[in-house]
């Protein structure tokens, strides 16, 4: 579901990436940190319903989507990124891999102590 996410992002991205603005990447960070706060309440709010209807549509169409749904901005995040911060090829790329690792990095010293 990831990398379908990733890959629709990108493609909604690159579609309307000559429209979009450093301003937009803003957007999308703030749209990113809503999702992060939207997610774990309604998880909450999906354990304290108990119906055998309810448990196939979460397994079915809502977890899919709490999965895809930051895939998705990710992905979109990426070209205009590359966009926004264009230097040369290389330059960009490897600033943009820099920036994906050490995010990575942070990550996995916030969850697990380094």
């Amino acid at each position: 579901m990831v990398m379908a996410g990733l890959a629709i992002g990108s493609f909604l991205a690159d579609r309307r990436l000559h429209l979009w603005k450093r301003a937009h990447l803003l957007g999308l960070e703030y749209a990113m940190l809503l999702l992060a706060l939207a997610i774990p309440a309604v998880l909450l709010a999906l354990s304290r319903l108990d119906s055998p209807l309810l448990s196939i549509i979460s397994e079915n169409i809502i977890f899919p989507l709490l999965a895809i749904g930051p895939a998705v901005l990710v992905g979109m995040q990426f070209p205009l990124a590359g966009k926004v911060d264009f230097v040369d090829p290389a330059a960009t790329a490897s600033r943009l891999y820099l920036a994906d690792l050490a995010g990575a990095c942070l990550a996995h010293c916030w969850s697990a102590p380094c």
